[in-house]
């Protein structure tokens, strides 16, 4: 027998011993990567929906924005944007305070028009869905969203 065959024969069964290991490292990691890639797309889902009522708030003519009723019920038109557009996606927000300022004056004020809009919440979401990889890493079953915007006033 020679040296090369008396070597393949001491590697037979190396691969599929490689095979089965790296196979349960994948395994193991990549309920990781579907939870990773949840949390992104519900922060990219509540980020994309607080632009779009940002900029509904932002291109609302200077005289809406100036009269406390119009505003009052432009805020309340966004602030179901963002709740509508969640929901859309299989996001439950829940009640969560969306808050509305028109900067350097509050939205309602006559003949003030707003420089920029600025549009924040807080929400946590409960993952009802990877409970048993949130619990270890976050000692909870929910994470928090901060969402902070501000677009720029445009009559």
């Amino acid at each position: 027998m020679s040296a090369r065959a008396a070597s393949l024969r001491r590697q037979r069964g190396v691969a599929a011993l490689e095979l089965a290991l790296i196979t349960v490292a994948v395994f193991w990691l990549l309920p990781f990567v579907f939870w990773f890639g949840r949390v992104f797309y519900e922060y990219n889902v509540l980020l994309k929906a607080g632009h779009q009522a940002a900029r509904y708030v932002a291109a609302l003519p200077a005289v809406e924005i100036g009269s406390v009723g119009a505003s009052t019920t432009a805020m309340a038109t966004a602030r179901r944007m963002v709740l509508d557009s969640s929901s859309g996606a299989g996001i439950d927000l829940g009640d969560p305070i969306i808050g509305i300022d028109c900067a350097p004056a509050t939205c309602g004020t006559p003949g003030v028009v707003p420089a920029t809009i600025r549009l924040r919440f807080d929400t946590t979401v409960v993952d009802d869905q990877f409970y048993y990889f949130t619990v270890p890493l976050l000692g909870a079953p929910s994470f928090t969203f901060n969402v902070d915007l501000t677009e720029p006033y445009g009559d």
